[in-house]
């Protein structure tokens, strides 16, 4: 470029290589397609998992699978995460070479620990750029002044409700781009909707189930699996079924069994009815003082202060267990109390028990987990004084085996479609055949593009 015929010349940009061109095309090009609002509004601080993801069109075509995950990080990593972290590694194995991999996390800084963890993957700024990573690491909680590269061959996997949002969101932006439309893999771990009381969020989490044509569902336990696929209707639909941690299984031991109640206590998460729980102990330990003096009560699954338990006696809080940890705990108690208001059975109780536990859980529509092991006992009501006498009885049967070494129980799946049971082959296919469908370029026709994102908050 002559800059002297230019009166601004200190804009201009030298290009001295065809390469050249698309480094300054992220310094000049802004999307118009897009949203381009990062900022959230007041009105929406109480959904505040919403805040808007932006949008950048890559010049990269490879197919690529995008996991939207909410952290990484080792110490806030759950059950459900580490079944999103091995579903998607498994789909990943299946696709080869033939897919780039992308993880995006969404609702915690990434930390050194979880880095060194994921070393395999590039870390990548939430940042508008060349986008030639084969495996990418993006943090993007702060949203701020950033975009996130989007490619024409990019599928997202969410892994709840928002992530959902967002991979609409990104899938509709996508569109827009490139033409043609993709699928993408919602991994299904629980009702959400019921996670909340009647307004925005609950409807907001109730609305990612109704884009069937687009969603590859893949739901976490038969269970729940039965119960959502009856409610909605999805292009496919897969079961992910239960499974014992492997690293648990590993480290359970034969040993003396103690008089230990375990407890899965998130005082946090109200499906976990803490509440309940503590109010049933004091009612038992009032009604059946000597034998429960006798007892350990250990609260596992979140740190809270141990003050909140009061007068629950001879009671510990053991906070998020390592696994190490949480398997000595199991190897060593012999009674087990883990709730969970929803249709998804949770890990918890059936860890206890299949680690020999006699273990005290709830039933939900389409689900009682009696069916899975014959040392669960459910309440005929979830009220205070109903579990309190299941506690007690339970406590009463188990005080035998105190110094006894107990077996580990073996599972029964419940009924189930073989046919519909999560295999990443299958999936894979599914993916590989999506990546290959027409895109605008090939002369399919434009389709109106609902709203992204950022228009509706």
């Amino acid at each position: 470029a002559q800059r002297d015929l230019y009166p601004m010349g200190h804009t201009l940009l030298p290009v001295h290589s065809v390469d050249d061109l698309a480094e300054h095309r992220l310094k000049v090009f802004q999307p118009a397609l897009a949203c381009v609002d990062s900022n959230f509004h007041p009105y929406a601080t109480p959904i505040a998992e919403t805040r808007p993801l932006l949008s950048y069109p890559s010049r990269n075509d490879r197919p690529r699978l995008t996991l939207l995950t909410p952290t990484v990080n080792p110490q806030q990593t759950f059950g459900g995460i580490a079944t999103a972290m091995k579903l998607f590694s498994a789909l990943l194995a299946e696709l080869g070479d033939d897919f780039d991999a992308r993880i995006v996390v969404t609702d915690a800084d990434i930390e050194p620990q979880a880095y060194a963890t994921l070393s395999g993957y590039t870390p990548v700024p939430y940042a508008a750029s060349l986008d030639t990573e084969r495996a990418a690491l993006v943090d993007a909680n702060e949203r701020e002044g950033g975009r996130l590269n989007v490619r024409a061959n990019d599928i997202f996997f969410a892994t709840a409700w928002w992530t959902a949002e967002f991979a609409l969101a990104m899938e509709r932006e996508r569109a827009r781009y490139f033409g043609g439309e993709r699928p993408f893999i919602y991994l299904i771990q629980d009702d959400e909707p019921n996670f909340y009381g009647r307004g925005a969020k609950s409807s907001l989490a109730e609305a990612t189930y109704h884009h069937g044509d687009q969603t590859i569902a893949i739901v976490n336990s038969e269970e729940l699996f039965s119960v959502m696929t009856q409610k909605f209707r999805f292009r496919d639909a897969y079961y992910v079924p239960y499974e014992l941690n492997e690293r648990i299984g590993e480290r359970l031991t034969n040993v003396a069994r103690e008089p230990t109640m375990l407890v899965y206590g998130r005082e946090t998460v109200a499906r976990n009815a803490f509440e309940l729980i503590c109010a049933a102990l004091v009612i038992w330990q009032q009604r059946d003082p000597i034998r429960a003096s006798r007892w350990n009560i250990i609260f596992l699954g979140e740190d809270f202060q141990d003050s909140l338990l009061y007068p629950v006696q001879n009671a510990t809080v053991g906070g998020k267990a390592r696994l190490d940890d949480y398997a000595d705990h199991l190897s060593r108690a012999l009674v087990g109390v883990s709730l969970m208001i929803s249709p998804h059975p949770s890990y918890p109780p059936l860890e206890m028990a299949e680690a020999g536990l006699a273990t005290i859980t709830n039933a939900f529509a389409g689900k009682d987990l009696r069916r899975r092991f014959d040392n669960i006992v459910s309440p005929a009501r979830l009220d205070p004084a109903s579990l309190a006498d299941l506690i007690e009885d339970t406590v009463a049967r188990m005080e035998p085996f105190v110094g006894a070494i107990v077996a580990r129980q073996r599972p029964s799946a419940p009924p189930a479609d073989a046919m519909r049971r999560f295999d990443p082959k299958t999936v894979a296919g599914e993916l590989r055949r999506a990546a290959a469908s027409p895109l605008y370029a090939t002369g399919e026709t434009s389709r109106s593009i609902s709203a992204s994102t950022c228009e509706i908050y």
